[in-house]
């Protein structure tokens, strides 16, 4: 008897922002992340039963032009010479980003010293040209968004003119998703 050691292998997620919530994997990308062993065979499946079969009716057809909207999970089938196999998830998902526009904010200067106290949730509005729905915003003095406005509603300027920067998100996303920097000057 010849016993065989499958494949070492991995579940594997990765998200990606778009503007229309569609976006185009090639599933051939993620082989390296999914597995080190050398020498294996990797097949692409819509079902786990799938992948553990080999049932080519359920075989993704183009892995290099996968198109997911929302969140899909591909079953990946990393097969050695020896015949010994594992199947895995691959987790793939497209998420939709607020799409947004630089904006101004003029305001009159009444006593002529280059400063006055802005609102900058008022441009909010501005800044969004998509759905804002359930957008949460931040607005910072840097493009890092390391240096935050503590009072958006009552900031005042530092140079004359400046740049706000406002991170907009829907935060019911979590940590996955989709965030837009944008310029307010």
């Amino acid at each position: 008897l010849v016993f065989g050691i499958s494949p070492d292998a991995q579940n594997v997620a990765d998200f990606q922002c778009t503007p229309d919530g569609t976006y185009i994997y090639n599933l051939h990308d993620f082989e390296d992340e999914i597995s080190v062993t050398p020498d294996v065979v990797y097949s692409f499946y819509n079902s786990f039963d799938g992948a553990d079969q080999e049932i080519e009716l359920d075989q993704v057809n183009t892995p290099t032009n996968f198109e997911v909207n929302g969140e899909v999970t591909v079953y990946v089938r990393i097969e050695n010479d020896n015949g010994c196999y594992k199947v895995i998830e691959l987790t793939l998902e497209a998420g939709i980003g607020p799409e947004t526009q630089p904006a101004s904010y003029p305001l009159c200067d009444d006593n002529g010293d280059g400063f006055a106290e802005f609102n900058l949730t008022n441009y909010t509005d501005q800044l969004v040209t998509s759905d804002p729905a359930g957008l949460t915003y931040e607005y910072y003095l840097d493009a890092t968004g390391t240096q935050p406005i503590t009072n958006p509603y009552a900031c005042t300027n530092t140079t004359n003119p400046q740049v706000v920067y406002v991170k907009i998100y829907n935060s019911a996303a979590g940590d996955e998703g989709c965030i837009s920097f944008e310029e307010l000057t």
